[in-house]
């Protein structure tokens, strides 16, 4: 049931709301799972006299979690209009919540268990400014209306759609017995858009009383429309589709303070809705199936190597008009529509139209085309991917019935495809682990070996046969006839492939005999990796893949120290630390750098990864290091190979040789701690040292940056405005600081702080109700751990305005920043 609206405030501090959680209780789910709504809840509708940051606690022997939504709360969608929620800052399992609140808004305060089923009673207390003001309790109560939209639903030239074209729509006439927001959400398996009227409504003029319109709000391309509704005051939901002359069953739901009134009416026009003779209002349809024994051809815009199976359908058209057809089937389609003849071996002649993914099924394909009567045209249907099978069927509809016979094309010229083409999947899983065997595989180092497992099989029908891997490793395919023997991999070798398939997997297309033996070697791009793999097979039959273990000719010499040791150095990049041009970077500016002398008492291959909250980047060389000249003796470097912006350097390495690692950054200026680990078959000596070069290295006469630092903190009194690019109801509290230089060039602000920052950066003077004006610069997540990095050229003698504010709304705690440049920056 629902309370009648009963005004209430309490003091500041004292309780405002007090009730009982029980059995009666209305349910939703917290993790938005509709299918498990365990969780019993109250709601209640609040607001305040006066703006102010207002808290809101719970009292109760119950687990207690909070929520507060701006205007409205919808159990089924519990992150739409949600302002805030806790659970324990209040201790003792007891919630508190802190919001910004205006006057003459409406706010829904949500009192709900941390733990399932659970009963209890509770209480509200609130303090702030000024008392709250408690108008009822909110149950939102649901109400479901369900129908359809058919050839015989009234049209309309809708709002915003195509003057030309019609609309089947629905009119459902709203009341409701309670003030306040409502919520209408459809559900269907077509496009459809909602209308709401104040009564009455007229389809000939729609535009007339209309209060609010809404297309994709909701989910899967449907409609949700929120809007606030008085008692006694008639409305008008017109539900309707996005593209014209669609039909389908629908549903709406809607969600409010009290049950609402729903009837289906037929609304009267002021004047006629004049239609075409042709409306369509014929359904005709067709069904059959793609399989190994259908017919082939390349279709335009496929795979030139691969074949498609297509059946051709024959359209005889009796009415003149404009028809749909609209596919359906588990496998994703297309249509090609053509004006009679269609040759198969020239699939581009007579096309009049094409169509991929338009139906309102996923991956179906959805054509509309004008026919003319005594004509003969073709549909031909496919697939997106070659070789695919299975049933389809196709609905035609239009001014009247059409004849749909499959027939059996001619082609002017012979198609070129394998007599067998692929369609049955064969699937095999395997690891390569520290026990798997090893070789060095074709075109790969010789210092370095491979783990691998070798796939046997005999195939018992000729064809073309797909192999394609699927890992998290970076996987390489080699394909043998016969016989492989991992001391001689070349021999026997048919084809291989690194990168063919998405994501670093190898794709093999081959030929093969039937009562021949194959072997599928799977192993890495790089060495040592161990890891889980998949291999598909896609051919004219089931492929047993069977691993086995390979015999070898002659020995394979392997090192017994595999990488296994490792060794770790820390250090940081400071202000002090020497300069740099490197390679690849921005010649106007320089980068600081650290060199580390490298030496191993054992030759293998060895793995250097950086661990830093900056942006790291490695140089590896041998015998020395000469930063003035940093391509000499330049080995390899990396940038973003290993995780979160790090490098990943593998190199072999040979005792009594020196080698030096330089670690840097990508971007200019940067400074912070960071930490190398190498993995090898022995530890690794690290020595710092002091590069030499070989002539001076030109930096500006700044070359050391002076730092200066802000400490702050956003808190619940600090000001608020709505950022830019925020939305208009989220606002986020801010700090501005004046800045101001003795020294014209380049400054970098960045931030430091457990919350998620954002930076705006202003000319002259910025104005919190107007954020754009003087905005020179902006920046989100530019620094490291989601924090603003921003870099502006600044002048003596003028005024700016740095404001550190917040990524999501209503966000306090402590930061810092970080202002590096030519001199000290005034903060």
């Amino acid at each position: 049931s629902t309370a009648l609206p009963t005004e209430t405030s309490g003091k500041d501090g004292e309780i405002i709301f007090s009730s009982i959680w029980t059995a009666n209780s209305p349910k939703f789910s917290r993790t938005s799972q509709q299918s498990e709504k365990e969780f019993h809840y109250q709601a209640i509708e609040v607001n305040v006299p006066v703006t102010g940051t207002y808290t809101f606690t719970s009292k109760s022997l119950t687990n207690a979690y909070g929520y507060i939504y701006d205007n409205s709360f919808d159990p089924t969608n519990t992150n739409l209009n949600l302002i805030a929620q806790d659970d324990d800052s209040n201790g003792k399992g007891q919630f508190k919540l802190t919001a910004l609140l205006h006057p003459d808004h409406r706010y829904i305060l949500v009192a709900t268990t941390n733990i399932p089923e659970a009963t209890g009673k509770f209480s509200i207390i609130s303090s702030g400014p000024t008392a709250v003001n408690v108008l009822y309790k909110v149950d939102n109560i649901s109400t479901i209306y369900s129908s359809a939209l058919s050839f015989s639903s009234q049209v309309f030239h809708r709002p915003d759609g195509d003057d030309d074209e019609f609309y089947y729509f629905q009119a459902i006439q709203i009341g409701v017995s309670l003030d306040g927001t409502y919520t209408f959400t459809s559900s269907s398996n077509i496009d459809t858009m909602g209308y709401f009227y104040n009564s009455p409504f007229d389809p000939s003029n729609p535009t007339a009383n209309l209060i609010t319109d809404d297309d994709d709000g909701g989910e899967d391309q449907q409609f949700q429309i929120d809007v606030y509704l008085r008692a006694g005051q008639t409305y008008v939901l017109v539900v309707t589709t996005h593209e014209e002359f669609m039909t389908g069953s629908f549903s709406v739901s809607t969600f409010g303070p009290a049950s609402v009134s729903i009837m289906s009416i037929i609304p009267s026009t002021s004047q006629p809705i004049l239609l075409s003779s042709t409306l369509p209002t014929v359904t005709s349809s067709y069904s059959s199936a793609l399989s190994a024994s259908s017919q082939v051809f390349h279709r335009p815009d496929g795979d030139d190597d691969s074949p498609y199976y297509f059946e051709a359908i024959q359209v005889v058209v009796p009415t003149s008009g404009t028809y749909f057809f609209t596919s359906d089937s588990t496998i994703d389609t297309i249509g090609y529509f053509y004006s009679s003849p269609f040759d198969p071996s020239n699939p581009s002649m007579n096309l009049i139209m094409e169509d991929n993914d338009s139906g309102d099924i996923p991956l179906q394909f959805r054509i509309r085309v004008y026919l003319e009567s005594g004509r003969t045209y073709v549909l031909v249907v496919t697939t997106h991917w070659d070789s695919s099978t299975g049933s389809f069927s196709v609905s035609a509809f239009g001014p009247g019935p059409l004849s749909l016979v499959s027939i059996t094309p001619s082609t002017s010229q012979p198609i070129a495809t394998s007599t067998a083409a692929p369609t049955i999947t064969s699937l095999y899983s395997g690891e390569l682990a520290g026990t798997s065997q090893v070789f060095y595989r074709p075109e790969s180092q010789k210092d370095k070996y491979y783990y691998f497992q070798a796939l046997q099989f005999t195939i018992s029908t000729a064809g073309i046969y797909k192999f394609t891997s699927v890992s998290n490793m970076d996987t390489v395919g080699y394909f043998y006839e016969s016989t492989f023997d991992p001391s001689n991999p070349l021999m026997n070798l048919v084809t291989n492939d690194d990168d063919g398939d998405d994501d670093f997997q190898f794709l093999i297309e081959v030929y093969l005999q039937a009562g021949q033996t194959y072997i599928l070697v799977v192993t890495t791009h790089s060495g040592y990796t161990k890891g889980t793999f998949s291999v598909k097979a896609v051919g004219p039959v089931s492929i047993n893949l069977g691993s086995i273990i390979a015999s070898t000719s002659r020995p394979i010499v392997i090192q017994s120290t595999t990488p296994t040791v490792t060794s770790t150095y820390g250090s940081a990049l400071t202000f002090s630390s020497p300069v740099y041009d490197r390679p690849e970077g921005n010649v106007d500016y320089y980068y600081y750098f650290q060199a580390i002398q490298v030496t191993t008492s054992t030759a293998g291959t060895y793995i250097f990864t950086s661990k830093s909250d900056i942006d790291a980047r490695g140089y590896f060389y041998i015998n020395s290091f000469d930063p003035s000249d940093p391509m000499a003796n330049l080995i390899t470097e990396d940038d973003d190979s290993g995780s979160q912006f790090q490098f990943r350097i593998q190199v072999y390495l040979r005792p009594g040789i020196t080698y030096v690692l330089v670690m840097t950054t990508h971007r200019e200026h940067a400074i912070g701690n960071f930490s190398i680990t190498s993995a090898g078959p022995v530890s690794v000596s690290f020595i710092p040292i002091t590069a030499s070069t070989s002539r001076p290295i030109v930096t500006p006469s700044t070359a050391m940056p002076v730092p200066s630092t802000y400490a702050g903190a956003l808190t619940p009194n600090s000001p608020f405005f709505f950022r830019p690019l925020n939305f208009v109801n989220d606002f986020c509290y801010f700090q501005a600081l004046q800045v101001a230089v003795s020294t014209p060039g380049i400054y970098i602000f960045t931030s430091n702080s457990s919350m998620d920052t954002r930076g705006y950066f202003y000319q002259k003077s910025f104005d919190p109700s107007d954020p754009t004006v003087n905005l020179i610069a902006d920046n989100d997540d530019g620094g490291s751990g989601l924090q603003f990095r921003i870099q502006v050229y600044l002048q003596p003698g003028k005024a700016y305005v740095l404001v550190a504010t917040t990524h999501r709304h209503q966000i306090t705690g402590d930061f810092t920043i970080l202002g590096v440049g030519p001199a000290f920056a005034s903060l």
